[in-house]
C-alpha cells in the first residue's frame, strides 16, 4: 500500500502503511526487507515535506542496515527508481561514505540492467521473461522481413521520422557496431555531395532521427557516431546472431537444434527489404547466407536423429526460401530413403530437376545426380 499510494503521488498517504510494514520487518527479522521500507519512508517524508532531520534519521539508518546484509544486489535493484533520495549531503559522518557507494552501485546496476535485461530476454522463454523482468524493451528494432521501430510501445511512422534517409542512417549506424564519421555516412547516402551539402544533409537528417527517436539512442565521440548499445532494446538480427552462436558451441544435439530453430524462427524475410545501397545488400546477402546454413544443419541433425518429418519440414522452409538449392532437396530425398519411400525419393529429384530447369535452366549437379543413383538402385 505504500509503494501505490507513492506511485500515486500520495505521500502523506504512503507513511502510515510503511511504518507499519517497518515494524513488521523488524519483528520478523528481514533486514532487506527493512532497509527497502526504511528508504522508501525516507521517500515519503521528503515528498510530504516533513522535517529533513528525520529524512536524514530515515536515510541514515536504512544505510547501516544495508551495509551489514551479506549482499547488497537485492536491494539495489530495489532502490533504482528512488535512487535520487540517497543523497551524501543529506547525511553525516560514516553514512555519507556509505551514501556514496551506495549510490555509486545503483549507477552501475541501472547501467547494466538494459543489457541484463536483453539477456535474459535471449536465453529465457517468453514466459519467463514475462515474469522475471519489469517491462518490454524500450526499443524494439525488426529488419528482418520488414523495417520497423516501435519505442516505448508505439510504432515510428514516416511522419515522425519525417525522411526515409533519417530512418535509414539508423539502421545503417545500427549495422556498424564500431561507429562512422559524418564522411563514411555521406558516402552511403550523398555519395556526390559537397563538403557544404553533407554537413547541411547530414544536420537535418541527424536531428530528424533524434527527434523520432530519443537522443540517446545515437551517441557522438570523438568524431563518430554509433548506436548506444546501453539503451534497453532488442534487436531481431541480434538475436539471430546471438540463438546461431549458442548453437555452434553447444555440443549437446538437442540443444543445437532448439537453438538453430529459434534463430530460424528469427528470420521473417530478408534484411531491411525495402533499402537499397551496397551496405544493405551486402549484409543482406551474409544474413540469407548464414539462415540457409543454419536451415540445413538443423535438417541434418533432425535427419540424424531420426526425426524425419521434422526434418523435411526444415527442408521445405529452405525450398520455399530457395527452390533451386540442391543441399536441401539431397537432404529430403536422404529423409525419403530412411523413411524406406523410394517413390518420394524419386518425386524430390523430380522437383529438384524441374526447379533448376525453370529457374536457371541447368541440370542438376553431379552430386545430386549421384545422390539419386546411390539411394534408387539401395
Amino acid at each position: 500500500m505504500g509503494r501505490y499510494y507513492l506511485g500515486q503521488n500520495k505521500a502523506e498517504e504512503a507513511i502510515a502503511p510503511l511504518e507499519d510494514a517497518r515494524g513488521r520487518f523488524v519483528q520478523g527479522g528481514q533486514p532487506l526487507e527493512e532497509a527497502i521500507v526504511t528508504f522508501l519512508l525516507a521517500t515519503a517524508l521528503q515528498a510530504s515535506h516533513h522535517v529533513p532531520g528525520q529524512v536524514s534519521e530515515h536515510l541514515t539508518h536504512g544505510l547501516a542496515i544495508a551495509f551489514t546484509l551479506e549482499s547488497r544486489q537485492p536491494l539495489v535493484a530495489a532502490l533504482r527508481s528512488i535512487q535520487s533520495i540517497i543523497q551524501p549531503g543529506m547525511v553525516s559522518g560514516a553514512a555519507r561514505e556509505q551514501a556514496k557507494q551506495l549510490t555509486g552501485e545503483i549507477a552501475h546496476f541501472a547501467s547494466q540492467a538494459p543489457l541484463i535485461s536483453r539477456q535474459m530476454r535471449q536465453h529465457v522463454s517468453p514466459h519467463l521473461a514475462h515474469l522475471l523482468l519489469e517491462a518490454p524493451p524500450r526499443l524494439i528494432i525488426h529488419t528482418l522481413g520488414r523495417a520497423e521501430v516501435t519505442l516505448d510501445g508505439k510504432l515510428i511512422s514516416n511522419r515522425e521520422w519525417q525522411t526515409q534517409v533519417s530512418r535509414d542512417i539508423f539502421f545503417c549506424l545500427l549495422s556498424n557496431p564500431s561507429g562512422l564519421t559524418k564522411e563514411e555516412v555521406g558516402a552511403h547516402f550523398w555519395a556526390d555531395a559537397s563538403p557544404t551539402e553533407l554537413r547541411s544533409r547530414f544536420k537535418n537528417a541527424m536531428y530528424r532521427l533524434r527527434s523520432a527517436l530519443h537522443p540517446d539512442v545515437i551517441l557522438f565521440d570523438d568524431e563518430i557516431y554509433r548506436f548506444n548499445r546501453a539503451f534497453d532494446y532488442e534487436y531481431d538480427v541480434e538475436v539471430f546472431l546471438n540463438k546461431i552462436a549458442e548453437g555452434d558451441v553447444s555440443t549437446d544435439t538437442r540443444a543445437r537444434i532448439a537453438a538453430y530453430s529459434a534463430a530460424i524462427h528469427c528470420y521473417r524475410g530478408p534484411y531491411l527489404p525495402d533499402l537499397e545501397g551496397a551496405w544493405a545488400w551486402a549484409e543482406r546477402e551474409h544474413l540469407h547466407r548464414l539462415f540457409t546454413d543454419t536451415i540445413l544443419t538443423v535438417a541434418q541433425l533432425q535427419l540424424e536423429q531420426g526425426e524425419h518429418r521434422s526434418a523435411l519440414q526444415s527442408c521445405q522452409r529452405a525450398l520455399v526460401d530457395d527452390p533451386c538449392l540442391e543441399e536441401a532437396h539431397r537432404i529430403a530425398m536422404r529423409i525419403y530413403a530412411a523413411m524406406g519411400n523410394r517413390a518420394a525419393v524419386a518425386r524430390q529429384y523430380a522437383l529438384c530437376r524441374q526447379a533448376l530447369l525453370n529457374e536457371i535452366d541447368v541440370p542438376p549437379s553431379p552430386q545430386t545426380e549421384e545422390l539419386y543413383t546411390l539411394l534408387m538402385h539401395a
